[in-house]
């Protein structure tokens, strides 16, 4: 990989999976250099449990690069398939932020 496109050196999950019906799981990446990502992973089921409320309805919204969405469960092995893809494609720093941000 070039410097535009680093390595994960390890992925951590911060929360709790049995959060993932209500929350956004968070999740940080250390990267080959050492610098340190975070990314949350949510399911499409917990949108409706967590976010900014569109004026005037009963509508949630989401939005930021680093909001990583899966269609059913989240586990260990999908997070990892998950980032190894973006990884592979990229864009692991436009789907992530630095850690302290």
């Amino acid at each position: 990989m070039t410097p535009d496109h680093p390595r994960i050196s390890d992925i951590a999950i911060v929360d709790p999976l049995d959060l993932q019906k209500t929350a956004a799981i968070e999740v940080e990446i250390t990267l080959a250099d050492g610098s340190q990502r975070r990314c949350y992973f949510c399911t499409h089921r917990a949108m409706d449990q967590f976010g900014d409320w569109n004026s005037d309805t009963r509508v949630r919204f989401h939005y930021g690069s680093h909001m990583i969405i899966l269609g059913g469960e989240i586990s260990d092995a999908l997070v990892k398939a998950a980032l190894a893809d973006i990884e592979r494609n990229g864009d692991l720093m436009e789907c992530t932020q630095p850690v302290g941000n």
